[in-house]
């Protein structure tokens, strides 16, 4: 018998439903929007999105979503996400390491693939995986910065069956929910499936916030089913308990946080087992800038500025004063393909263990491993080491030695990090005019001026304060500190 094709909404969960359609046009909309939430998964729950399974099997796909991980993981087995078959052999799982770097499980060929980027700092992070299954490669980007990119061994048109299981915060073991303990603490939002041509086939906003249904508002019906996790409004505002404007109502950090500045001030380290300890910086650089105002007339070696754990971890860079010639060092460190050390040092004429002011910069590119040392704005050394990622969890460290008699004594000011290499100009600028704390690439901002306490504040939003062990607060007077000027102002330290 003939049948008229009647176009419009199939979706009866849609509030643009045509009961009276029987062929849908993708037109869906309307779905339940209350405002702004996300789901929090607390170990113990998940959410069944098996429904997206006829849209990427044995096809190429990319998923994408914001994450907000516990700062304590129990174990590897905290699964973001998990593809399994229905008997609970893994497809394709993605996991935390204890550290809170994802690790993905790719189970049907027996392949795990590892990235170095850790997510554990309390913020939300996006995450993109692609899945090449034609092309053989993975690859993971974290905040837009490349994690994971390898292939992966023999090939296969059947990755992901039809019949598979697709999960969010879980994976199951021997057909068991939670079989093998697999579940995570942590909230999740804005996640999207696209297919092989980049058509998005799902768009999950968490913008319902009551209810069992996590709806699909792509038009293409593919709605999850929510097993415990629970709704949780996003309330913008600082999340950080040191800042002096802290809401401890906020969920989601929206860079408004202040730190106590009470004036100008540096550090003053004496040579002497002073130094300021900083966690949470990301762990993988590529490119990277430091700028630092430095005041000494050390009379001995001393590390200004490092990161290193040695002989632990073979990736470390290290900037140095030295006296041997009054000169400074950027010792850069990256494991070679044989496990070997590779150093770089940078020697410059000018006379900047004077005590007085020098704002000390250095950049590094990853690709070709080019290395600048700037003193006060003007390029003094340049040389070519070793290319390639650094990647280490070691704290930077300021005026610390690793072995006896490096410590630094004098004065630090002022401390910035980029993860791009400054161009000139910019140090030049950035001379006269510090950040703001709002410039694009900024990893951190120290500006030294609480003047008081233990902590050295982080004023670039990302809440890598450091911890202050010895080293004091001095406060910067400004005026004429040339004893022979007729305007000499003895209590002038700038």
């Amino acid at each position: 018998t003939w049948v008229e094709n009647v176009y419009g909404c199939t979706d009866s969960l849609a509030t643009n439903y045509n009961p009276d359609a029987n062929w849908d046009d993708g037109s869906c909309s309307g779905y339940p929007d209350n405002g702004e939430f996300h789901l929090s998964f607390d170990g113990d729950d998940y959410v069944d999105i098996s429904s997206i399974i006829p849209s990427i099997q044995n096809n190429n796909y990319e998923v994408s979503f914001l994450i907000r991980i516990s700062l304590e993981i129990s174990n590897l087995g905290n699964a973001i996400l998990g593809i399994n078959t229905p008997t609970g052999d893994n497809t394709i799982v993605m996991r935390l390491t204890s550290d809170g770097r994802i690790h993905i499980d790719e189970g049907l060929l027996d392949s795990n693939y590892e990235g170095c980027l850790s997510l554990n700092d309390g913020e939300f992070h996006q995450v993109n995986f692609v899945h090449d299954i034609n092309a053989g490669i993975l690859r993971l980007f974290i905040d837009n910065i490349e994690d994971v990119n390898c292939d992966f061994p023999g090939s296969s048109n059947q990755i992901v069956h039809s019949n598979d299981l697709f999960f969010i915060g879980m994976e199951i073991d021997d057909n068991e929910p939670n079989g093998g303990d697999f579940l995570i603490d942590c909230l999740i939002d804005e996640f999207k499936v696209f297919d092989e041509e980049n058509i998005l086939k799902t768009d999950y906003r968490f913008n319902t916030g009551e209810g069992d249904i996590l709806y699909d508002h792509s038009g293409n019906q593919n709605h999850g089913t929510i097993y415990g996790a629970t709704w949780v409004e996003n309330v913008y505002g600082c999340t950080d308990s040191l800042a002096l404007n802290y809401d401890e109502n906020a969920t989601i950090d929206d860079g408004s946080c202040t730190y106590p500045d009470n004036g100008d001030y540096s550090l003053s380290f004496d040579g002497d087992d002073d130094y300021v300890e900083i966690q949470g910086i990301e762990d993988s650089f590529d490119n990277f800038s430091l700028g630092v105002w430095v005041k000494s007339n050390q009379a001995d070696y001393g590390k200004i500025v490092i990161r290193e754990v040695y002989p632990q971890n073979p990736d470390f860079w290290q900037l140095q004063a030295n006296t041997e010639g009054n000169s400074i060092s950027l010792y850069v460190n990256v494991a070679g393909s044989h496990g070997g050390w590779q150093d770089i040092e940078i020697y410059d004429s000018t006379q900047f263990l004077d005590g007085d002011w020098h704002f000390i910069t250095c950049t590094r590119k990853s690709s070709d491993g080019n290395v600048k040392v700037f003193i006060d704005g003007e390029l003094i050394s340049e040389y070519t080491g070793p290319s390639g990622t650094i990647v280490t969890n070691a704290p930077f460290k300021l005026g610390a030695g690793v072995v006896a008699n490096r410590e630094f004594q004098g004065n630090l000011d002022n401390l910035m990090v980029f993860n791009y290499d400054l161009i000139q100009e910019e140090i030049q600028a950035y001379m006269t005019i510090p950040p703001t704390g709002n410039e694009s690439g900024l990893v951190g901002y120290w500006n030294f001026n609480s003047g008081e306490s233990d902590i050295l504040y982080d004023h670039s939003g990302n809440q890598n304060h450091g911890d202050i062990n010895g080293a004091t607060w001095v406060e910067d007077i400004y005026g004429c500190t040339d004893s022979l000027a007729s305007n000499y102002d003895p209590e002038a330290n700038h």
